[in-house]
């Protein structure tokens, strides 16, 4: 948050722009904690699966998430 006030303060305030670029930026930090988690869960359930190579419902690793 420290830098974007920082932004802010010695970048002219265009409005509509500023926001626009907060807001992508949350998404993209947001996009990468999503990403942790799913890494994590993937190795927390989806090592040993991978490793027996066919579990009792494969899933493809990297296919649409479900519900």
């Amino acid at each position: 948050s420290n830098k974007f006030t920082q932004r802010r303060g010695t970048a002219p305030i265009r409005p509509g722009k500023e926001e626009q670029e907060e807001g992508d930026e949350r998404e993209c930090q947001e996009e990468g904690r999503r990403g942790e988690r799913e890494r994590e869960r993937e190795r927390r359930e989806g090592k040993g699966r991978a490793s027996s190579g066919q579990g009792s419902s494969p899933a493809p690793p990297y296919g649409p998430a479900g519900p």
